[in-house]
């Protein structure tokens, strides 16, 4: 996949990033990216070497000859393609900084699974359960099926196992395994923990014990976990974890964007965060539907670090599918955020952007009997159109 307008695919990701997602055995060297299955017979053959596949060598090879993959296809090539900003241009990784095929991680992503009790509004179902089940149980309209929105055979047998039962297979013990092997790279500088919610994996503190402690460590949550499970687990870890909540709204419209948690919880977990004196951040995904109130979490959050990353999948949560007047009007609020967040939202939508933004927001709404009223006036009544 190429496109006239891009003249160089280079992201330098692909060489210092590494993804592994222990749930579905899965491995991809950016976030962005559509994640692919390593062969474990090459992987027991060739001990330490996760980061260092056929296939992700390939991909830095084909980066190196300016090659269009097409696992950064939607996230990357085509917002770029657009005009819009990108993973791989918001963080500056088109410049050619590492050239080396074979390398150590820098940063390593762990997915520890997709068990989430929540249905943050632009999740899916490879992130969490809950979405898996809402999509299998009911579906969601024609005009917005995609494979986000249907479940597939692969899907039941993963929803189908688990975490026990997970546990006893020699496949995930052999990615277990190599995964615990690059916490000793030499030149990895950072684990990031991520699910799913890791606060409903049954051995979290193990998977954090042994890190060395030169490493920065973070565990992403929602903060959507029961109370007193959270105060119990978060004894549990050592002193040089920072939690990096996922978060974006405050009251009525936080419990729309991040369905499944209160924001009375939300609170309460916080605050056991706070009294443990256990370091947090906040990270927050910019689409159409968490900008409206953006400006009132910046504001909460006081002086607290708040990293900003845009949604760019599915195209129909993207900052830029707004009304006109929605736009105007958060334009002389968001003045603590990035400027490609702005940059962003300047863009004009298409028509099917704009069809498909208003099927889904409805159909959500309506099958959790939340209202658009959380959201500016303008906006929800272009909602309703």
């Amino acid at each position: 996949m190429s496109d006239p307008k891009l003249t160089d695919y280079y992201c330098s990701q692909k060489f210092w990033w590494l993804s592994v997602d222990l749930g579905k055995f899965q491995t991809s060297s950016c976030c962005a990216a559509t994640p692919q299955r390593p062969n474990i017979n090459w992987l027991k053959q060739n001990p330490g070497q996760l980061f260092n596949t056929p296939e992700l060598v390939s991909d830095r090879q084909s980066m190196l000859d300016s090659g269009a993959l097409i696992s950064c296809k939607d996230n990357c090539w085509i917002p770029e393609s657009q005009g819009l900003p990108s993973r791989r241009s918001s963080m500056g990784s088109q410049d050619r900084t590492h050239l080396k095929l074979i390398n150590d991680p820098e940063v390593l992503n762990i997915v520890i699974g997709s068990d989430c009790n929540m249905t943050c509004v632009y999740c899916c179902k490879t992130h969490s359960s809950a979405w898996s089940r809402d999509v299998a149980t009911k579906g969601y309209p024609v005009t917005i099926a995609s494979d986000r929105f249907t479940i597939n055979d692969r899907d039941r047998l993963v929803s189908s196992v688990g975490q026990k039962q997970l546990k006893l297979s020699s496949v995930w013990q052999t990615v277990l395994d190599e995964t615990i092997k690059l916490y000793q790279a030499p030149g990895l500088r950072e684990i990031s923990i991520t699910g799913g919610e890791p606060f409903l994996y049954l051995d979290l503190a193990r998977l954090v014990a042994n890190i060395p402690d030169h490493i920065s460590v973070s565990i992403c949550s929602g903060l959507g976990v029961d109370e007193t499970r959270f105060a119990k687990e978060l004894e549990k870890l050592p002193n040089n974890i920072t939690i990096a909540i996922s978060a974006e709204n405050i009251g009525p419209a936080y419990e729309f964007v991040r369905y499944g948690n209160s924001w009375k919880r939300f609170n309460t977990n916080l605050d056991q965060l706070k009294l443990q004196k256990i370091a947090y951040k906040f990270s927050s995904t910019v689409s159409n539907l968490t900008v409206p109130g953006l400006p009132d979490f910046v504001d909460w959050a006081q002086d607290a670090h708040i990293s900003f990353n845009l949604c760019n999948d599915p195209d129909f949560l993207s900052v830029a599918v707004l009304d006109a007047n929605t736009k105007k009007l958060l334009h002389s609020k968001l003045n603590k955020v990035p400027d490609f967040v702005l940059e962003a939202m300047d863009h004009q939508p298409s028509d099917q952007q704009i069809h498909n933004f208003r099927a889904y927001v409805k159909e959500f709404g309506r099958r959790r009997s939340l209202t658009t009223a959380v959201f500016p006036k303008t906006l929800a009544d272009w909602i309703e159109q």
